[in-house]
């Protein structure tokens, strides 16, 4: 794990299916997404995080139910929440602020 990253990983990039990848409207989209499944602790602190962190860059940002979504990768059912950009997945467990902001700076 990288210094500073608590509890957050990055995605294996051999494993990386994106949200675009098994959605038709895409470009409809946010930019910044959670992917959540209900009654999740975790999941509640990470869309806290992102709330803030949205808040103070003026970033729109969309929730996603992991349960009506369905996982591009099997591998989302353990990593949830995951905080994606772009449809990219940047962080998961929980929310790491700066690389969240540098996936939203490329």
């Amino acid at each position: 794990m990288a210094a500073g990253v608590v509890g957050c990983r990055a995605a294996d990039p051999r494993r990386v299916r994106t949200l675009a990848a098994m959605s038709e409207s895409s470009s409809a989209a946010a930019r910044l997404e959670l992917v959540t499944i209900p009654d999740c602790r975790l999941c509640d602190r990470a869309r806290e995080a992102l709330t803030r962190l949205a808040e103070q860059r003026g970033q729109v940002w969309a929730e996603r139910d992991l349960t009506e979504l369905g996982a591009p990768d099997p591998m989302w059912w353990e990593q949830v929440p995951l905080v994606l950009v772009e449809g990219q997945v940047v962080c998961y467990w929980d929310v790491d602020e700066a690389a969240v902001v540098a996936a939203l700076e490329r």
